[in-house]
């Protein structure tokens, strides 16, 4: 039974990693957005542009 509670966990954080790094870096992007000005505002843009290349990339690639 221990080995069963492992396994679906290892699945979950596994399943779950890049739809919270997404997540992360969109929010990373909008924070520096709203607070800093000069260099954090180029990184803003980078950061939030990244969400959108890869729905943009997983969107057009052909299976």
């Amino acid at each position: 039974m221990n080995g069963k509670n492992t396994s679906t966990q290892k699945l979950s954080s596994h399943m779950f990693f890049w739809p919270v790094m997404i997540g992360a870096t969109s929010a990373v992007g909008l924070i520096s957005a709203l607070v800093a000005d000069g260099l954090w505002d180029a990184m803003s843009w980078a950061l939030l542009a990244i969400p959108v290349a890869l729905s943009a990339y997983f969107s057009w690639r052909k299976n």
